[in-house]
């Protein structure tokens, strides 16, 4: 499964603005994903990552930093995605990621 630090601190922080985390669920979502899980592994920028990233923003109408979170999550993926899982709230983000092959989880209708 692919996914984010910062789509995790995002969705929790959407979350708790609309009024659909308690202070005690916010902190809790936190705390876990602010711990490392023993099988997280890290993307980091590069050269390969920006380069991916700019033909994903010719392919689909994203934002950069979701151009670099696709970008990541392909590159994780040894550009193998068939079935891979990809964490996602975001709509246009989710749909771009099902056409490079990647499984969509957390499906919502309210997401935005």
């Amino acid at each position: 499964m692919v996914g984010t630090w910062a789509e995790c601190a995002v969705a929790v922080s959407r979350l708790e603005r609309e009024g659909g985390l308690n202070e005690e669920t916010e902190d809790d979502a936190r705390a876990r994903f602010d711990q490392p899980a023993e099988d997280w592994h890290a993307v980091e920028p590069s050269e390969v990552l920006r380069l991916l990233a700019g033909v994903i923003s010719r392919d689909h109408p994203l934002e950069a930093a979701d151009c670099l979170q696709l970008a990541a999550a392909i590159r994780r993926c040894g550009e193998d995605t068939e079935g891979a899982g990809f964490v996602c709230l975001d709509n246009r983000l989710r749909l771009a990621a099902r056409d490079e092959g990647l499984a969509v989880l957390a499906e919502s209708p309210e997401a935005g």
